[in-house]
């Protein structure tokens, strides 16, 4: 198989920058439809935990059709082609969900809320199979020697475009809920919800000027054993490993999380939008550090310092109250450490797989993780619904928060398993040589 990398230096710094214009305006679509005002929404259809967990987890639930990416790419046989499609076809659905925001569309709430709860599925499942293949496409256009840079450049793009798309989202809403405009409340989910299907239609554009490559997938190649060799590659057991139990205890508290901030501390949407952009904005200095961190020690040593930090979430929520609400704040600030999870954990899956084709990979990690954070998000919601049937809520709540941090923090065991090809020695004095094995890019 040929390289898929350009030939000229200006191309590759060329393909680069089209993938940050692409990052930046499809994060300002996903702030300014992000899944709290999706939250809100159910909430208003009348949604109780259980219902508000199948909302968050059915994407993810979904999801194990990533598996399917590597065939469907095969049948279109062209990334560019793959990616531009299957994007758009997520930009369309998610414009539906607008129509559905205005009472009286279908016969009942309850109606309403599971087409809600299917169209946000779709939507997603196009986005994670498009997203699939442009992180194989991506490994192809930037070499590993400047990939986490790369990657962490393209985070700060998805985080800043996200800030703004959340700020502009929660004031519209905030104005609304006001009264200000004189206008139904449904309108405030509405709008923000086309506008962001928009710019998530425009970030198609610079994909569709992206290279390709001479020769980017090899069609003959046989898909299913690809998919399979994924389950029995060893050491991508160890990183999958974390990745299940990291999933599994983050969507436990999922429904608790999304509930706790508005029924208990009565904090209102423009203040939980507002609380993530502030995140995003920590992120977005966090990602370009990372970046070069991944470069110079590897992902692993960033994965461990990162997902210590992150555990440490819940137990700001463990410690706010409806008197102390500010408390809630200091969780967004550890989570800004999530930037470099989300630059360190791709540059470790496709540093994993190999040369020839790294979407099998990519599909397989994703499409069980998200499956398990689906399944631990639905029998959390379940698990809260009971137990606020019975008792002091917000004792029920405090066990779940500190149950969590423990159950986070023991994830960074799992990543000190994993073994990380070619990484650099964190006390050497000088970087060590990248092996020559056959699965290194």
């Amino acid at each position: 198989m040929k390289s898929a990398i350009p030939s000229a230096r200006d191309d590759r710094r060329r393909a680069l920058r089209l993938a940050y214009w692409n990052a930046g305006l499809w994060a300002l679509g996903n702030g300014l439809t992000s899944s709290t005002l999706v939250v809100f929404l159910a909430l208003e259809l009348g949604a109780g935990g259980l219902a508000i967990s199948l909302m968050l987890a059915a994407p993810r639930l979904v999801g194990i059709l990533r598996l399917a990416t590597p065939a469907l790419l095969k049948r279109a046989g062209n990334r560019r082609r793959f990616c531009v499609g299957f994007y758009t076809l997520a930009a369309l659905l998610l414009a539906m969900i607008a129509g559905l925001a205005k009472p009286g569309v279908l016969s009942s709430p309850r109606g309403t809320l599971w087409t809600l709860v299917a169209v946000w599925a779709g939507c997603h499942l196009f986005q994670y199979c498009a997203t699939i293949v442009l992180w194989a496409w991506l490994r192809d256009l930037a070499p590993l020697r400047i990939r986490g840079r790369f990657l962490g450049r393209r985070e700060r793009f998805l985080l800043l475009g996200q800030v703004v798309g959340m700020v502009a989202a929660g004031l519209f809403v905030y104005q609304v809920e006001r009264s200000m405009f004189d206008l139904p409340r449904w309108v405030g989910y509405a709008v923000p919800t086309v506008l962001g299907a928009a710019m998530m239609l425009l970030a198609v554009l610079p994909l569709a000027r992206m290279p390709e490559g001479e020769e980017p997938y090899d069609a003959a190649q046989a898909v299913w054993p690809a998919v399979q060799a994924v389950f029995v590659d060893r050491r991508f057991w160890r990183l999958l490993l974390f990745g299940i139990w990291f999933s599994l205890v983050n969507g436990l508290t999922q429904a608790a999380q999304a509930i706790f901030p508005r029924d208990v501390l009565g904090l209102s949407v423009l203040w939980l939008l507002v609380a993530r952009s502030a995140m995003g904005l920590g992120q977005s200095g966090c990602g370009p550090w990372a970046g070069k961190a991944v470069d110079w020690l590897g992902s692993r040593p960033v994965l461990i310092v990162a997902q210590t930090i992150v555990a440490t979430g819940p137990l700001f929520y463990w410690q706010a109250s409806p008197e102390q609400p500010v408390w809630l704040a200091g969780a967004f600030v550890v989570w800004i450490a999530y930037a470099a999870i989300n630059v360190a954990l791709p540059a470790l899956i496709l540093k994993l797989a190999p040369d020839d084709d790294a979407t099998p990979h990519l599909a397989g990690y994703y499409a069980v993780t998200g499956v398990v954070y689906a399944a631990g998000t639905i029998a959390g919601g379940w698990l809260l619904e009971r137990l606020l049937s019975s008792g002091d809520p917000i004792e029920h709540y405090n066990g779940l928060f500190l149950a969590a941090w423990l159950a986070r923090l023991a994830s960074v065991l799992l990543l000190m398993r994993i073994i990380e090809p070619g990484a650099r020695r964190l006390f050497s004095k000088r970087p060590s040589a990248l092996s020559g094995r056959a699965n290194q890019t």
